[in-house]
């Protein structure tokens, strides 16, 4: 399969499956921050959650704007939200409760 930007169409691409991951990953990565955030009562565990749902809606939202636009803007779009997601997640939302969970007993 190959992709032609000239055409500035991906009709052959199917982003599906990578919906899918995304979505399940979501599902089972923040299922587990927030189990964590409730066993051990984070205080910031509200704010935190209000990211994780941000992070579904957007998620959702590409995906419906995909399946009417299926061009490289669209996937371009995916691919800068997901950059930019996890690099501030990670280093920025996640890195304030690392702290708050080891002084916890969790390693």
């Amino acid at each position: 399969m190959s992709l032609l930007y000239t055409d500035n169409k991906f009709d052959n691409t199917d982003v599906n499956p990578i919906f899918k991951e995304l979505i399940n990953y979501a599902d089972e990565h923040f299922g587990i921050e927030e189990y964590y955030f409730n066993l051990y009562s984070y205080q910031k565990k509200d704010q935190h959650i209000e990211l994780h749902n941000s992070y579904r809606q957007k998620v959702e939202e590409l995906k419906k704007s995909y399946e009417n636009d299926n061009s490289a803007k669209t996937l371009f779009a995916i691919s800068n939200f997901l950059y930019d997601w996890w690099i501030w997640h990670i280093n920025h939302a996640d890195k304030d409760y690392t702290d708050y969970f080891h002084a916890n007993g969790l390693k």
